[in-house]
């Protein structure tokens, strides 16, 4: 933002994915990033939060006024995910790559492992849950910094045949498939979008309640939500759904879809809208009109 205040650029719009002001850093540091976040303010234009959660911390920072700051969904292809259950067979034989069989009941994720996403609490959960639910099976599908460190804790919570480690993969909307319930462990965020990728699948969630992740699922309806950090919390919701069928069902009958807010076409529309609204505002003309509807039109981020 500084560049481009310096190079002159008259409109300067910044959006926010969940700030760069997290928990894990000492206090004194995150009051240093929230002046710096404060200064740059006076040269910003208009801010876009992509969750409510991220436009009201920003609000209680005092990095803006109400009136500068628009909360617009990043948005997913949701049609990508709404696809009826795997079949049996290619079912199995995904779930055979994670050493599960059918008898079993996998509950995954799909994040990089890196401490955001606070895959040591994921162990520790699926510690607790395996101790109860003998049938319970984790898989963590994803990458990272800290693969070694959480092979280490998969190794000393005596796991090595429960939890595994997939790696990245390019085929989620079948891995989401082929899951039974969906963890999220998050220490912080912006807005989840694994969360609404995983209703859309009719995947029952239980997730940590980081970010924007209570704006995704609806507590009780879609899933669980629970506080960031609270292990037995995560893992007393995670074995009341696997020890209970008729509930599962019910959360995967409830999901399917996703409020149209979080359409990815929506969200261009809201987006090239307010990017309308602050051209006119500085006297400039409109985004360009290409012929094609709004939602194909191509647009430089």
């Amino acid at each position: 933002r500084w560049a481009a205040w310096l190079a002159g650029v008259p409109i300067i719009i910044h959006t926010v994915h969940g700030f760069g002001i997290t928990p894990n850093q000492p206090a004194w540091f995150r009051w240093v990033l929230i002046g710096l976040e404060r200064l740059t303010g006076l040269i910003t234009t208009h801010w876009i939060a992509v969750s409510e959660a991220d436009a009201v911390k920003g609000l209680g920072w005092g990095l803006f006024q109400r009136s500068r700051v628009s909360v617009i969904r990043p948005g997913i292809d949701t049609w990508t995910f709404q696809f009826p259950p795997l079949p049996v067979p290619d079912r199995d034989r995904l779930r055979a790559e994670w050493g599960v069989g059918p008898e079993h009941l996998v509950v995954g994720t799909v994040a990089p492992l890196k401490s955001q996403k606070a895959p040591l609490d994921f162990v520790a959960v699926a510690a607790r849950v395996c101790a109860r639910v003998p049938a319970a099976r984790f898989v963590w599908v994803g990458d990272g910094e800290l693969r070694p460190v959480v092979e280490a804790a998969i190794r000393r919570a005596g796991l090595d045949g429960r939890i595994r480690l997939a790696g990245w993969r390019r085929d989620i909307p079948r891995v989401m498939r082929a899951l039974d319930l969906f963890l999220l462990t998050s220490h912080w965020e912006g807005l989840p979008l694994v969360l609404l990728q995983a209703r859309a699948s009719c995947l029952p969630a239980v997730a940590a309640r980081a970010g924007g992740a209570a704006e995704t699922i609806v507590d009780g309806l879609h899933g669980w939500i629970c506080e960031p950090g609270d292990i037995d919390g995560l893992a007393e919701r995670l074995c009341q759904l696997l020890t209970d069928r008729t509930e599962r069902e019910r959360m995967r009958r409830c999901g399917g879809s996703v409020p149209d807010e979080f359409d990815s076409r929506v969200a261009l529309e809201k987006r090239v809208a307010l990017y309308d609204t602050l051209l006119a505002s500085a006297g400039f003309a409109a985004c360009v009109d290409t012929g094609l509807p709004r939602s194909e039109q191509p647009i430089a981020w």
